[in-house]
Formats: C-alpha cells, structure tokens, sequence
C-alpha cells in the first residue's frame, strides 16, 4: 500500500484547519502558502472534504473552509480512507469483505493481508486529528 499525495495532503490541510481554527474561516490560499501545495490540486482535495462533510465553506471576502467538528472527532483513518479509496494493502480478489476468490478456501496468505490490514486500520482509525497535533501517539 502506498498513500499517495491526494490522501497526505488532506491529511495536511484537516491538520492546518485544525492548527489555525479560531472560528474563521481560512482561505485555500492561505492553506496552499503554509503548506506549499499547488491551489490547483488543493481545490480538488478541498472539494472531496467537503462534500464528504469533513469541511465548511463559506464564500465570499472573509470565506474559506474549516473543519465541521472538533479535531478530536475525526481519525486519520477515515481521512485516507476518503481520499485513497480504501486502504487495501494488497490487489486480490480474496481480499476484504467479500471473498469472490476461487482460491480463498485454500489461500494461506490471505490471514495474512487480513490481519495486517487490521492492525493498520485499527492504528489509523484510533489516532485523531488531536492526537497527532499533539502528538500524543506511539510510533
């Protein structure tokens, strides 16, 4: 599994409205600036945020975004999840919820994929947006 750009980023921007809340709204420009990230691309990334709920916009002189919850209330996990799609370590038909493999009655390293794919969905989705600025999680 590689978490590409689009799923780092947003996990940046949800920490830069998180980091710079005080009840206002933050322009993307502000957001690209501090995170050297091309507006282009964080338009794209702000626009999957915020119909998934995770933002408010507000347009207009004084608009921009912030987060629709506390930092507290939101995991990482569920950020890339949104982003990458899933987070699925592995391209097998076997894998996940629904087996459509052939092989998966006989496939010995499907516990495998399974139980890593836990273990990382389990960290991701128990480290909040609050953890990680206060960086108060183990590597």
């Amino acid at each position: 599994m590689m978490i590409s750009t689009k799923g780092r980023y947003a996990l940046r921007v949800m920490l830069d409205l998180a980091l710079n809340k005080d009840d206002k709204y933050i322009s993307l420009n502000e957001i690209a600036h501090r995170q050297d990230i091309s507006l282009k691309y964080l338009e794209a990334i702000i626009r999957m945020l915020n119909k998934a709920g995770y933002v408010n916009s507000l347009r207009g002189v004084k608009g921009g975004y912030k987060l629709a919850k506390d930092a507290k209330d939101y995991s990482v996990g569920e950020i890339i999840r949104l982003t990458e799609n899933g987070l699925a370590l592995v391209n097998c038909e076997g894998y996940g919820e629904e087996c459509t493999c052939e092989r998966a009655p006989q496939c010995l390293t499907m516990p495998i994929w399974k139980n890593l794919d836990n273990l990382i969905n389990s960290y991701l989705d128990n480290l909040s947006l609050f953890d990680v600025i206060n960086q108060d999680y183990k590597i």
